[in-house]
């Protein structure tokens, strides 16, 4: 173009601008496409997760029922190891441990009963000991000791068969307390867990092997 040449209008220019660089502008504008499809398709994180709580405060032993139970929803950061999203897994089955109203349950906060023999029950005993606990294994006997008003030892339950130790699980930052940790379940006859409940809250229980 000569100095003396009018100059070009800017669509024309833009034309051309276009008209040479037109790969690398489809390139662009394809890269641009694809980022937004993949805005859209993406999911947006969850802000909250499902998680079956406890509708009152349950005592170790209590068969849930559908009215014992709830699903709030928790955020995921707060979500405790091993809580249940439905309540599927917990109908039916034994509480191991008392659950305070509120607090998210799990597999490892029941037991399943239904192959218990008539006239037996499953009872969770309490544990003080952390390295008694730690001998203890599902089929072992265990004798349960307690203590009366006047110091004596009293013997509770005698050569019972340990049932079920429930693990020790990460209840998240918002612990409500209902952890199953330092519980052992007994299979027992009716007599043995009436008494063994009647002894529940007593702070001075302990197991000896056999």
């Amino acid at each position: 173009m000569s100095e003396n040449s009018p100059p070009r209008p800017w669509r024309t220019r833009l034309t051309t601008f276009l008209r040479w660089h037109r790969r690398w502008v489809a390139a662009v504008a394809a890269g641009v496409a694809v980022l937004a499809s993949l805005t859209v398709l993406s999911p947006a994180a969850p802000d909250h997760v499902e998680v079956v709580v406890t509708t009152a405060d349950l005592p170790a032993g209590h068969r849930l029922t559908a009215g014992d139970l709830r699903v709030v929803g928790y955020p995921p950061e707060l979500v405790p190891g091993g809580a249940a999203g439905t309540s599927d897994e917990l109908l039916g089955r034994v509480l191991v441990a008392a659950s305070p109203r509120g607090s998210p349950l799990g597999s490892h906060s029941v037991i399943d009963s239904t192959r218990v023999p008539e006239g037996r029950l499953l009872v969770p005993v309490r544990v003080d000991d952390p390295a008694v606990l730690a001998l203890l294994r599902v089929g072992d006997q265990i004798t349960v000791i307690g203590s009366d008003d006047a110091g004596t030892p009293v013997v509770l339950a005698r050569r019972v068969r340990i049932a079920a130790v429930p693990q020790v699980v990460d209840e998240g930052v918002l612990d409500t307390g209902g952890s199953a940790s330092g519980v052992v379940v007994v299979d027992v006859d009716e007599q043995t867990a009436v008494r063994l409940s009647a002894w529940a809250s007593n702070p001075g229980l302990s197991v000896s092997l056999g």
